[in-house]
């Protein structure tokens, strides 16, 4: 790792960074978040088909999902949609209780539509939208279950060599969610997120948007605090500062896209 420095932000995740500012981690991301369209529909309900012979589960209900929750383009994309759907419908009785934690853990749906990557998560109800593909680097459930952290890193093409990451952190709470200042307040004193310099950028009713700077450090970034009903989402995007021309915009539209349902 020639000319790498290192760097650990407050999460405790360990990062270095070349001289061009781009970020490196000396980690190999998941392999199985492939990116489903419509043009290729017909392969990947017949890999769906095959992953379930092999016991692969997981990674067949992964494509399954995905391809139920393409924007409809034509007849062809909707026939195999109606596939997915019995398939799903098989699957789910043949596993019994076992559906739940395999679809639990394919949550997490990469689709490509029209030149746009859209990741929707299916089981906690947000989905964003980005330019350039997401490489899953890490996800994992907590809380007993009741929230998620997913970690992902923007590529321009070389592995493990990252213009900016984001992360999302979901919880499901007790009670209701009524004001975001109370959210973000409880959020920060939980978690110990304190010491950024943070900027207002957007706000609504139940979202504030900013952008911050590590103290002492070459990393910035935007980050989004959402609420919706008894789920919380916190959204954090990372970048070099020297990258920060370049990608700066690009974030603060992956940010403004995300969107709550369910």
């Amino acid at each position: 790792m020639p000319d790498w420095k290192y760097f650990k932000d407050r999460w405790g995740n360990e990062y270095y960074y070349d001289r061009a500012g781009s970020i490196r981690i000396p980690l190999k991301g998941e392999k199985h978040f492939m990116p489903v369209y419509n043009g290729g529909v017909e392969y990947f309900y017949n890999l769906a088909l095959e992953l379930i012979k092999s016991h692969q589960v997981e990674d067949a209900i992964y494509y399954l999902k995905s391809m139920v929750a393409l924007e409809s383009g034509n007849n062809r994309v909707h026939e195999f949609q109606k596939k997915a759907v019995e398939m799903l419908s098989k699957v789910r009785s043949q596993q019994g209780i076992r559906f739940i934690r395999y679809s639990m853990n394919s949550s997490l749906l990469l689709l490509k539509e029209r030149k746009i990557f859209r990741i929707i998560n299916d089981s906690l109800g947000y989905s964003l939208e980005m330019k350039h593909r997401p490489i899953l680097i890490k996800k994992s459930w907590k809380y007993r279950d009741t929230g998620q952290s997913a970690k992902f890193g923007v590529s321009p093409g070389e592995d493990n060599k990252y213009d900016y990451l984001f992360g999302i952190e979901s919880r499901i709470y007790r009670f209701r969610l009524h004001d975001i200042d109370r959210a973000i307040s409880s959020w920060i004193v939980e978690t110990g997120f304190v010491g950024f310099k943070r900027t207002l950028l957007r706000s609504g009713a139940n979202f504030k948007i900013y952008s911050y700077q590590y103290p002492k450090s070459p990393f910035l970034g935007i980050e989004g605090f959402f609420i919706n009903g008894r789920r919380f989402f916190y959204l954090r995007t990372m970048c070099h500062s020297r990258l920060k021309p370049k990608v700066f915009p690009e974030m603060e539209k992956l940010v403004g896209s995300f969107h709550t349902f369910l």
